[in-house]
């Protein structure tokens, strides 16, 4: 496998949501332009130049989840904030790999299909929001980590 950067990972994740259609982009075609640097909309960054944040809340995403987006070049990411969207298919079991992963919000899309039980190892997770989807819970029900502080299922339709 081969490691991507965190801008690739971002760029991946632009062009499998419809990123030119966004309310508010990226500048993704200019090379040279950073997304911790330039400030890209919602990327926060920490002075080492990882990125810890990404929230596009309601900024009109259509499209996928992509496997790779997921991949190491984000092992920082604390947040991932994608609610509100127009996001379908399934959750990708390899958002296992953002380990540091704190808070997810994927609610309000268009999500089908299992909750990968691979979510469960995300140790640091503390928050989970997933309502507003058509999804069903992994192996034996169990999702997510003991840690989880707020778990907001609401109308995702479980089926336990």
């Amino acid at each position: 496998m081969t490691r991507i950067s965190a801008r690739g990972a971002l760029k991946i994740l632009f062009w499998a949501t419809e990123g030119a259609n966004w309310k508010t982009g990226w500048d993704i075609q200019n090379e040279r332009s950073d997304p911790c640097f330039q400030q890209w909309y919602g990327i926060t960054c920490d002075e080492e130049g990882h990125i810890l944040s990404i929230r596009l809340p309601n900024n009109n995403l259509v499209g996928y989840l992509p496997v790779e987006f997921s991949r190491d070049a984000l092992d920082h990411l604390q947040e991932l904030d994608l609610s509100s969207n127009y996001l379908s298919g399934s959750v990708p079991s390899t958002m296992s790999r953002l380990v540091g992963l704190r808070v997810l919000r994927l609610d309000r899309n268009f999500l089908t299909g299992l909750v990968p039980a691979t979510l469960s190892s995300l140790i640091q997770l503390e928050y989970l929001e997933l309502q507003g989807n058509q999804l069903t819970p992994g192996v034996n029900g169990r999702v997510v980590p003991d840690a989880v502080q707020a778990l907001a299922y609401g109308q995702c339709h479980i089926i336990a």
